[in-house]
C-alpha cells in the first residue's frame, strides 16, 4: 500500500489498520491454519484453528520472520529485529489438537532420542539413513548412531521411520511434543506434586479498602472448587497473612483455629514447619475462615487493624516454607511495605507523577535492593511469585517498581489495580487471583533454545529467573500465559545448499530453532516439552519481508524497550526515539531495496508489516511509554502505573501486546451478524470425546480507534489488554443501556447514577434466556474478552453526557489514531505516517542511516 499527498481524510480512510489483518468475521466458521514458511502466520488476535504441520503452532512460537538470509550482509540489511516469541505452555483454542504426549518412563532408556554432539532432541527435520541406523541432526548437522532402543525401520515408500508414520512416535512428525521421562538424569531431585502458598496483606489499608476480604474470598473459592492444578493428586496449599506481624494458619486446626504469630519480623521463620503449614486445598479452606475471623474482616465489630505492613519479611518466611520443595506464591497487597525487611519510603510526589523523564527513571529503579535479591533467592529455591497490588485511592502509592521485581525476577506475573474501589474492582481482583492460580503448568522448569548452524541464540527478554548458564533460563515456574523472547543472531556461516537426499523430509534443508523445557508437572511427573520452528533459507531481501510476522516483531520491540526502561535505566524519551528510529529504519530498508520501480514520492509499506507504524505509535501513546504534557494533565501516568505497565509487557503474549498497541473497539449497540454467538462448526481437526467441539463466541467487527466512532447513539466497548471501558453516547436509550450494564448500587451523592457494571464482568450478569437476545450476546462477548485477557485489571463505564474527567482519563487516551495534546508522542496516525515518510525520504537522499541505530544500542539491563 502507498500513501501520498492529497485529501487527508481520504488518506486516513485508506491507511492500514490491525483489524484488517484478522480473520473474516462470522457468519462463516473459523479458518484452519497450518504452518507455512511461504506466508506470514495469522494475526495473534485472529480467531483461527491453528494446526501443527510439523512445525510448532503459532500458539507456542512466533518468529519475527520465517525466511532467514543465507548471507550475513543480507540479514543485517533487513533491519527486522530477529528473534522468536515463545509461549511454551500456551492454552489451545477449541478445536485444536493437544500436544502429543510420549511416555518414556518404561521404554527407550527413560528419555527421548537426542543428538550426541549438541544434545538437541530428534524432531521432524532429522534425516534418518542407512536403514534407520543413523540420523543427521538438523541443529548441528552431526551424523549420529541411532541407539538400539530408538531404532525403527524406514518405510521403503516414503523413506520415513515406520513408527513416525503409524503415530507411535509423534516427535518425528509433530513440531511440538511432551515427553514424560523416567531417567534420573532429568531430575534435579525426586519430583513431587505441586505446592502453593497464599500470602495476604491484612494491614489497615487492605482491610478497610476491601482488598483482604476479596482476596480471602477468592482463595476460598479456589480451594473449594479445585482450581489449583494437581488438586486431588497430591498438591497442597498454605496460607500466611501479614500486617506488622506474620500470621501462620494451621490447616489442621479448622475454621475455629487461631494463628501462630511471628512478631520478630527482622528474622522470620516458619513456626509450624513446612509440613504443618500445608494441607490438601479442600482442608485449607477452613483455615481461610479462621483468617477472616482472626482479622475481623467480615465482622461488624469496630476493630481498628494494624496500620503497618511487613511485606518483605512475610515473603522471606514464605520462601522458607517452600525452599526444600519449590512451588508457587501468590502475594496480595494493598499498602507500601512500612516495616520489617525491605521497608520502603515514599519516593514519588503527592500525585504519584514524576515531574520529568530523568526523575521518572529514578522511580523505575528499586527503592531497596532487597526485592531483586529475594527474587534471585526464590529462583534458586525453584519458587516463583505472582504479585497483586491493589492500592486504594486514599493511599495510591505502593512503589510497584520495587515490589514487582519479585515477580519479574522469579518468573511470576504482576497485576496492578490502581485506586481500588470495592464495588467496581472486587470482581477484577478476584478473577485475576483465580485465573492466576489455575494457570500454573510447570514447576522446577529449565528452558533452553538451540539454533541450527548459521544462527546463534542471543539474549532472552521477559519474566523469568536469570540465566543459570549462557544457554539456559530458569522458569522456575511457567504458566499457560507465560511469554518470553529469545533474540537470535546470524553467524554468517549458513549453508545455502539443499540436501536432495532427505527422504521426503520437507524441513531437513530449513534453518531451525528448538525450544526445550524440562519441568515437573502439577502431578509430580518429570517432563520435557519441545517446540520446533523452521525457516526457509533465502538470498532475497523481499522474501524476508514477505515472511515477516507483524505481531512477533511488535512483541520483540515492546519487550526489549520495556526491559531497557526497567533494568538498564534508559530514560523514556530515549526509548521513544529508539522505537521511532527502528520503525523508520525497517521501512527505509524495504523502500530502498525492495521497491525500486515505485514512484519516488510514495510511502511504500511491506505487506506483512503494513500496520507496524500505527502499532509503534500505539506503543508511544501507551501508559508504558507515553510522554506527558504536565504532571496535572489527565494523560499523566503515575510512577506505579508506569512500572506496572512496563512489568506486564515482560510476560504478555503477542496478542495482548498487539491489543495494547492498538486497542480493540467494538460497537455493542449495533452488533454485527453472528457476534456474541458461537461460531458455526467448521473443519476443526480435533473433537472432544463426546464427538463435538464447543465453538468460541465470535467477537464483533473491530473498529478504528478514533473519536470519529464516538457517535451519540452508540455504545462502544474498548479494551487494550489492561483496561476495558464501556462508553455510552448521549443519545442512547435507557433500554439499550440496560442491555449492556447492570446496577450494583443505588444513586448517591458521590455516584449520581449509582454504580454500574458491565454484563459479563460480574457473576450473574447473563440474565436473558433467549440466546439471540442482546443482553445475552453482550454478556458472552465480555466473558470471551475477559477469558482471553488475563491482564485486564480495570473495567470502567463512561457516559458522554456526564461531561466529567472520566472520558478523558479512561477512554480518550486509548484512541491512538487521534492527536492527543502537545507531547512529542501525541501525533495522530496521519501525522505519524507523514513524519516517518519524510524521514525515510531524507535517508534515501542522504543514504545515511547511522542516526537510526539508537535501537541497536538499547541495553537489556542484565
Amino acid at each position: 500500500p502507498s500513501s501520498g499527498g492529497g485529501d487527508s481524510k481520504l488518506a486516513a480512510a485508506a491507511m492500514p489498520r490491525p483489524p484488517a489483518l484478522e480473520a473474516p468475521p462470522p457468519p462463516g466458521p473459523r479458518t484452519v491454519v497450518a504452518f507455512s514458511t511461504s506466508r506470514p502466520p495469522p494475526a495473534a488476535n485472529a480467531d483461527v484453528v491453528a494446526v501443527d504441520g510439523g512445525s510448532a503452532s503459532v500458539r507456542y512460537m512466533r518468529a519475527a520472520t520465517y525466511a532467514v538470509a543465507t548471507e550475513l550482509a543480507t540479514h543485517q540489511k533487513s533491519a527486522i529485529p530477529f528473534g522468536a516469541v515463545m509461549a511454551p505452555f500456551a492454552a489451545t483454542e477449541a478445536g485444536e489438537m493437544p500436544i502429543p504426549v510420549v511416555d518414556m518412563r518404561e521404554r527407550c532408556g527413560g528419555g527421548p532420542l537426542r543428538c550426541d554432539k549438541c544434545r538437541a532432541y530428534a524432531n521432524p527435520a532429522c534425516v534418518f539413513m542407512e536403514g534407520g541406523g543413523k540420523f543427521k541432526c538438523n541443529i548441528c548437522e552431526e551424523v549420529c548412531e541411532t541407539p538400539p532402543e530408538h531404532y525403527s525401520a524406514l518405510s521403503p515408500v516414503s523413506g520415513r521411520r515406520v513408527d513416525a508414520e503409524d503415530g507411535s512416535r509423534p516427535e518425528f512428525s509433530s513440531g511440538s511434543v511432551d515427553f514424560v521421562v523416567g531417567n534420573k538424569d532429568y531430575c534435579l531431585r525426586d519430583p513431587k506434586p505441586a505446592m502453593y502458598l497464599f500470602v495476604v496483606d491484612v494491614s489497615a489499608l487492605s482491610v478497610l479498602s476491601g482488598v483482604a476480604q476479596v482476596a480471602l474470598a477468592a482463595i476460598k473459592f479456589i480451594l473449594q472448587n479445585k482450581i489449583l492444578p494437581g488438586d486431588g493428586h497430591g498438591a497442597t496449599a498454605g496460607l500466611i497473612t501479614f500486617d506488622k506481624s506474620i500470621h501462620f494458619f494451621d490447616p489442621r486446626a479448622g475454621a475455629s483455629g487461631s494463628s501462630l504469630v511471628i512478631c520478630d519480623v527482622m528474622d522470620p521463620f516458619v513456626p509450624l514447619g513446612a509440613d504443618g503449614l500445608f494441607a490438601e486445598p479442600e482442608v485449607l479452606a477452613d483455615a481461610v475462615d479462621a483468617a477472616i475471623a482472626a482479622h475481623h474482616i467480615s465482622s461488624t465489630e469496630s476493630v481498628i487493624p494494624n496500620s503497618e505492613s511487613c511485606l518483605g519479611s512475610a515473603l522471606l518466611a514464605a520462601k522458607g516454607a517452600l525452599e526444600d520443595r519449590g512451588g508457587k506464591i501468590f502475594l496480595i497487597s494493598a499498602s507500601l511495605p512500612s516495616g520489617g525487611l525491605g521497608k520502603l519510603e515514599r519516593r514519588a510526589p503527592g500525585n504519584g507523577v514524576a515531574p520529568n523523564d530523568d526523575k521518572e527513571k529514578q522511580f523505575l529503579k528499586p527503592g531497596d535492593s532487597y526485592y531483586d535479591d529475594i527474587a534471585v533467592d526464590l529462583t534458586t529455591a525453584h519458587v516463583s511469585t505472582d504479585v497483586f497490588l491493589a492500592p486504594s485511592s486514599s493511599a495510591p502509592y505502593v512503589d510497584a517498581a520495587s515490589i514487582m521485581r519479585i515477580a519479574n525476577g522469579s518468573g511470576g506475573r504482576s497485576h496492578f489495580f490502581p485506586q481500588f474501589e470495592r464495588l467496581q474492582d472486587s470482581d477484577a481482583l478476584g478473577r485475576s487471583i483465580t485465573r492466576a492460580a489455575g494457570s500454573v503448568v510447570a514447576f522446577e522448569a529449565l528452558l533452553r533454545v538451540r539454533a541450527s548452524v548459521g544462527l546463534q541464540v542471543g539474549q532472552y527478554l521477559g519474566s523469568f529467573g536469570r540465566p543459570q548458564r549462557s544457554d539456559d533460563i530458569a522458569g522456575p515456574v511457567f504458566h499457560s500465559d507465560t511469554s518470553l523472547v529469545v533474540q537470535l543472531t546470524h553467524t554468517g556461516k549458513m549453508s545455502s545448499e539443499s540436501n536432495n537426499n532427505n527422504a521426503g523430509n520437507s524441513f531437513a534443508s530449513h534453518a531451525a530453532i528448538q525450544c526445550a523445557t524440562l519441568y515437573t508437572d502439577a502431578f509430580g511427573l518429570r517432563r520435557i516439552r519441545v517446540h520446533n520452528v523452521y525457516f526457509q533459507k533465502t538470498s532475497s531481501l523481499p522474501d524476508i519481508f514477505r515472511a515477516a510476522d507483524h505481531d512477533a516483531v511488535l512483541a520483540i520491540m515492546a519487550k526489549r524497550a520495556a526491559q531497557s526502561a526497567l533494568f538498564a535505566n534508559t530514560p523514556l524519551y530515549k526509548i521513544r526515539d529508539a522505537l521511532v528510529d527502528k520503525c523508520t529504519h525497517l521501512l527505509y530498508t524495504y523502500r530502498k531495496n525492495c521497491t525500486s520501480t515505485a514512484a519516488s514520492g510514495q510511502l511504500i509499506l511491506p505487506e506483512a508489516l503494513k500496520t507496524l507504524p500505527v502499532c509503534v505509535l500505539g506503543l508511544l501513546k501507551s501508559e508504558a511509554f507515553r510522554g506527558m504534557q504536565s504532571t496535572a494533565s489527565l494523560d499523566a501516568v503515575t510512577a506505579d502505573s508506569r512500572a506496572a505497565h512496563l512489568m506486564s509487557i515482560g510476560f504478555m503474549d503477542p496478542a495482548a501486546i498487539a491489543a495494547m498497541a492498538y486497542p480493540k473497539m467494538y460497537s455493542v449497540s449495533a452488533l454485527s451478524e453472528g457476534s456474541g454467538l458461537p461460531y458455526p462448526k467448521g473443519d476443526a481437526p480435533y473433537e472432544n470425546t463426546n464427538g463435538s467441539v464447543s465453538e468460541p463466541v465470535a467477537l464483533p467487527v473491530s473498529l478504528a480507534v478514533s473519536s470519529e466512532k464516538l457517535e451519540d447513539g452508540s455504545v462502544l466497548l474498548v479494551e487494550n489488554a489492561r483496561r476495558m471501558v464501556v462508553w455510552v453516547g448521549a443519545g442512547v436509550s435507557a433500554a439499550d443501556v440496560d442491555d449492556v450494564l447492570v446496577s450494583v448500587a443505588p444513586p448517591s451523592a458521590q455516584n449520581p447514577r449509582g454504580v454500574l457494571r458491565v454484563r459479563g464482568e460480574i457473576p450473574g450478569g447473563m440474565l436473558a434466556k433467549d440466546p439471540q437476545d442482546r443482553q445475552r450476546r453482550v454478556t458472552a462477548i465480555v466473558e470471551r474478552i475477559l477469558a482471553k485477557r488475563s491482564t485486564i485489571t480495570q473495567v470502567r463505564v463512561v457516559f458522554k453526557e456526564d461531561k466529567g474527567p472520566a472520558e478523558s482519563r479512561y477512554l480518550l487516551n486509548l484512541l491512538y489514531e487521534d492527536r492527543a495534546g502537545g507531547s512529542k508522542s501525541a501525533w495522530s496516525y496521519v501525522e505519524f505516517l507523514r513524519v516517518v515518510h519524510r524521514r525515510i525520504m531524507d535517508k534515501i537522499s542522504s543514504d545515511n542511516v547511522k542516526d537510526l541505530n539508537t535501537w541497536e544500542v538499547l541495553s537489556h539491563g542484565y
